[in-house]
Parts: structure tokens; sequence; C-alpha cells
């Protein structure tokens, strides 16, 4: 899950909460609660959204393969092979390879060579 994506998608109730928190932090009269209660709810929606992606693809055959096409389109434009595999510990770095490929292939990816090789989407 892409955590990054929640936040960026929920951008003007992360800074609300930010300042929310951080009024009166001079006179340490600060509230953490608006922040926290912003983070568990980012995680909330991270979990609910894992949940929905797998009761989706559980067990289906290609499942392994739509989760990391999932996982592609949730990641930021630019991305590392470790996101998919934090993303997806159940499948296997070949199947990654397979449709980083496909992706690749159809002008969907860009990839920097090198031993921390970083993906870029295109278009």
């Amino acid at each position: 899950m892409s955590l990054e994506k929640l936040i960026e998608d929920t951008r003007r109730g992360y800074y609300e909460a930010l300042e929310a928190s951080s009024a009166g932090w001079h006179e340490g009269r600060h509230d953490l609660r608006p922040w926290v209660e912003y983070s568990m709810g980012i995680v909330l929606a991270a979990s609910r959204e894992l949940e929905a992606r797998v009761d989706a693809v559980a067990g289906a055959r290609g499942a392994k393969r739509e989760m990391v096409v999932d996982c592609i389109e949730r990641l930021p434009s630019q991305f590392s092979m470790a996101d998919i595999e934090r993303a997806c510990p159940h499948v296997s770095r070949p199947t990654i390879n397979r449709v980083l490929r496909d992706w690749r292939r159809d002008g969907r990816l860009q990839a920097t060579r090198g031993r921390d090789a970083r993906w870029t989407k295109l278009g």
C-alpha cells in the first residue's frame, strides 16, 4: 500500500491536521490529537484498501500478476523493485520482472540502469 499516495490524495486534511497540532507549540500548549487522528485515518484507509484488493484477487488465476499491476498503478511515478516486493511479499521476483518487462515493452515504464534501478511511469 502506498501511504504516500493516500496522504497526497488527502493533502488538505494533512495540512489542516499539521496546523491544528502545532497551534500553541511555542507556549507548550499544542495538541497532537489532530495529527494522530489523521495518521490513524490514513492507516485505516490503507488497511481497508488492502483488504478490498486481497478479496478482489484472492484465488483467481493470474491473481499475483494482477496484484503487481495494481501495485504499480498505485505507486508514485518513480519506484523501485523493492517497493513492489514490499507491497507484494508473496509474489515471486520472476512474476514481478515479467510485469515490468511487459510494461516497458508497451512503453508504460522506463528503467534506469544500475544496481539500484528506478522505474518511471510514462504517460
